[in-house]
């Protein structure tokens, strides 16, 4: 139970910076799907707007944590595949290495464009 909500924390943190990113640049999201839409303008690159948030290998990452948060808030039951479970660690444990350069980088575009 703790790892499934330290995987939930982890994405809905990660999907609160995305929101704000989107609310300042696009602000357009698909009202009925908005979770799924938000993740993947994050892998969009705007020209003449921005540059994408994250790239596809972490699009695809975060969409399966995104999926079992999904599943854990509205379908999730004391007993679990336990390999399932391994395998989203695994996804969390590569994010939480890989997505602050990628932010990184985007702050490094934000700085560079207000600068201009």
């Amino acid at each position: 139970m703790v790892t499934a909500q330290i995987i939930e924390n982890f994405y809905t943190s990660v999907e609160t910076l995305f929101l704000r990113i989107s609310q300042f640049f696009e602000n357009s999201l698909n009202k009925d799907k908005w979770h799924k839409d938000l993740l993947g303008k994050m892998a969009l690159h705007i020209e003449g707007v921005r540059d994408r948030v994250i790239t596809e290998a972490t699009y695809k990452d975060l969409t399966e944590l995104l999926q079992f948060r999904h599943f854990k808030r509205y379908y999730f039951e004391l007993e679990y595949d336990w390999d399932k479970l391994d395998f989203l660690t695994g996804k969390l444990e590569a994010q939480f290495k890989k997505l602050p350069g990628e932010l990184n980088k985007f702050i490094t575009f934000l700085d560079k464009s207000l600068k201009v």
